[in-house]
């Protein structure tokens, strides 16, 4: 599930190379560090667009952890630039003709702003592609401007949003057509008529 660097120069702006952002798959939290998450995660920027509150803890990391890794079909990953970690992405459902939902958070404020979201996210997207999803979905906070952005250049297109957050969906194509439109329910709503 590793999966390579991605990056590209904007035509427009050759003044510095494009990040290159990967992905790596967490089997432990010392991958990045608890000290490290925990200020990620209490950062007021990050903070207010997190569906959690209270404080974020070394021992309430780890029992979110250690229940997040006990699901078969989710994965976490930390989200590295040239090599360091900067962020995490999760994976849920990930399962063959299902939609996955993506989750991630840039924790390291130097890098906000660059597009390393953006990227990120598509390698999350080609890693449900690869496992054979037909789609990925994602929700945040109507407030979180940048987070939706991401998305948008991602792929992604917004839903009517209710109660301040917003959804978004991509999508993958399968076999030469656009897989997952026949069905644009979430999976926690009814079916469509």
């Amino acid at each position: 599930d590793n999966i390579g660097a991605m990056g590209r120069a904007s035509p427009r702006r050759r003044t510095h190379a494009a990040p290159r952002v990967s992905l790596r798959p967490l089997s432990a939290i010392a991958a990045i560090g608890a000290p490290r998450w925990c200020r990620w995660l209490n950062t007021p920027e990050v903070r207010r667009h997190l569906a959690t509150a209270g404080c974020w803890t070394p021992a309430r990391l780890g029992e979110w952890f250690q229940r997040h890794r006990a699901c078969p079909t989710t994965r976490l990953y930390a989200i590295c630039q040239d090599g360091r970690p900067v962020g995490t992405l999760k994976l849920e459902h990930v399962v063959p003709g299902q939609w996955a939902n993506l989750a991630l958070m840039i924790g390291m404020p130097s890098v906000w702003g660059r597009g390393l979201g953006t990227l990120a996210i598509r390698l999350g997207v080609a890693l449900v592609r690869r496992a054979g999803g037909v789609g990925v979905w994602a929700g945040t906070r109507a407030a979180n401007v940048a987070s939706r952005r991401a998305f948008a250049k991602a792929g992604f297109l917004e839903l009517p949003s209710e109660h301040g957050v917003v959804e978004m969906r991509r999508p993958l194509w399968a076999r030469g057509k656009l897989a997952g439109l026949d069905d644009l329910r979430f999976p926690h709503e009814e079916p469509m008529p």
